[in-house]
Formats: C-alpha cells, structure tokens, sequence
C-alpha cells in the first residue's frame, strides 16, 4: 500500500488542491496485482488550517520575544528615572548607576557594553571597548554641558547580519539621555539652593527674628535659633513635626493662617502685606506675630520652597 500526505493536485485551469494519496493493490489469481484501488482526500482546509496554526504560533512567539525586549526596557528605564530623579545624590555615583544599568535593556546585555561622556568626563562599563556596532544618543541643549551616551558590540552579535540594534533601543538611549539632561538641570539647581540655603543660614543664626526655609513639600530646611525665644520650642522641634506651628496659632487666626499657606506654589510675588496672629508659646504665654514669606523659585520658574519670617510684634499690638 502506497500512501502520500499533501501532494498537490492540479485540476485543468483551475486552482488545484491538496490531498492526500492511497494506493492499494488488488491481487489476481497468480497473486500478481492486476488491478489497483485508488483514494484522493480532499484535505486543502485541514492543510490550511494548520498553516495557518504554525503561522499563527509564530507570530506568538514573535510577540512574545519582542514583548519580553520591551519589558527589559521599560525596566531599566524606569530605574534610570528612579536613579535620575534624586538631584540631590553625587553626579559621579548617578552617572555610574545609569551606565552599569543600561547593557540590561539591549538584546544582548552580555555582549553591549555603555559609556557616558560629560564634557571632559566619562563613565563607562568595566573593560569598555567601542566596537563597529554603536548606538549613540547626545543630550539635548537644555543639559548646560554637552554628552554623549554609547551603547556598543565589540563583536558582532550571532545572527544579526550586520544589524544588532532595534530602532526601539535608539528610542530608549535618547529618553535616557533626556531624563540625565534633567537630571544634571535639577542638581545645579539643588546645589545652588546648598549653597543659597547656607549663606541664608549664616544671616539668620543670628537674627532676633525667627527665620525658616520650607522646602516645596512643606517640610523645614532650616529653623532660625529665634524660634525658642518667641515659642519655647527649639528648631529641631519644628524640623521633626512640620505641623507644631499650625498646633501653637489661635484658633480664632487659623482660618487666615491656612489660606496663606493653601497654595504657595502658585504664589508668583512676594507678599504685599503682612499675616497677623496670635500663638499660644510653650510656657503658656500669647504672643502676637508678623509674618512675611516668599517663593524660591529656580531660574526657570520652577517652585522650591519658600523662606519666610516670624516677628513678635506683641508689644507693638
């Protein structure tokens, strides 16, 4: 018995099909075949069917791979934006946590290698070697120096034909190379505030009037020694609970108090006039007190805090 699976038929000018073949002889008296049985099955759905299947598992796969690719990417992109956006750690550490980070999201993170060049600076990999397979990302002007992120193959990868780089990795490398341009924006903005925030302090340890600096979450920077002598309470009282201020005003002034202090980011200008209210100090004592504060903002608007300061006008009133 002969048997064939998808051969191909031809039918005259038509379109043929595919089927499968049974061959089957029929013996004679002498035992000899003289007369044979012959099935064709019609299996052209079936076939297509599970060509369809097989395409269909491929493409899944596919899917799957390059599902896996992004994913790989997404995640270090999102610690990169987890390490970049603490403006207040060490450039050099930044910069080196980003740079061992980043083989991990390419396809193949045992071959790339990365560096990061910052004006005469650079950070790259242990053992770095640019190869003739690079990706390259410059920071945008916005950064105030110029850089430029490499990720490169030594060697080229198995089974890439000249071509080891996705055009979704050169994406990446260019939002990596944003998220630093802003990162190196927000660090000299923090440490110009250091620096703003230590000659204000200087100024106001010795000022008889009660100075702070709250950051932009609300929390204090700095509390002037004065604030014991008009509350009875230390600095380190008021930086350990930003709200013991709200907790000392009279009750009757608390209803102007929070409506100063309801949106201060969007205050665009110093205060015209002054808040008056009354405080109830640690020893039981009503004291009256100025207040004045003002926005730090960076120089490109953005909000920082604010600085202000407490008077006690109590012999005045």
């Amino acid at each position: 018995t002969l048997q064939m699976t998808d051969v191909r038929f031809r039918k005259g000018d038509a379109e043929g099909f595919i089927g499968d073949l049974h061959l089957s002889p029929l013996p004679g008296p002498d035992e000899r075949p003289e007369q044979f049985i012959c099935a064709v099955i019609d299996r052209t759905e079936s076939v297509r069917e599970r060509r369809n299947v097989l395409v269909a598992s491929a493409r899944l796969r596919q899917s799957e791979s390059d599902l896996k690719e992004r994913l790989k990417e997404m995640a270090v992109l999102r610690d990169v934006l987890a390490i970049t956006g603490q403006a207040h750690r060490p450039l050099a550490e930044v910069l080196r946590q980003v740079v061992e980070r980043l083989p991990a999201a390419w396809q193949f993170p045992d071959l790339a290698q990365a560096r990061i060049q910052l004006g005469g600076n650079s950070v790259q990999t242990p053992g770095f070697r640019l190869g003739a397979w690079s990706q390259e990302a410059r920071l945008p002007p916005g950064a105030g120096v110029e850089g430029v992120l490499t990720v490169t193959y030594p060697e080229l990868p198995p089974e890439t034909e000249d071509r080891p780089f996705l055009d979704e990795e050169q994406a990446l490398l260019d939002d990596i190379a944003a998220a630093i341009a802003v990162f190196l924006e927000r660090h000299r903005d923090e440490e110009r505030l250091r620096d703003s925030r230590e000659r204000y302090r200087v100024l106001a340890q010795y000022s008889p009037d009660w100075e702070y600096w709250l950051g932009p979450n609300g929390d204090y920077l700095y509390v002037s020694p004065a604030c014991a002598s008009l509350t009875g309470y230390a600095a380190d009282a008021f930086t350990a609970d930003p709200d013991l201020l709200r907790r000392l005003i009279h009750p009757d002034d608390l209803p102007a108090w929070s409506g100063h202090m309801e949106a201060p980011a969007t205050r665009e200008s110093p205060d015209e006039e002054c808040l008056e209210f009354r405080l109830r100090a640690r020893d039981g004592q009503e004291r009256w007190i100025e207040h004045i504060c003002n926005p730090v903002r960076s120089a490109d608007g953005r909000y920082l805090g604010q600085r202000g300061v407490n008077r006690n006008i109590t012999k005045r009133k």
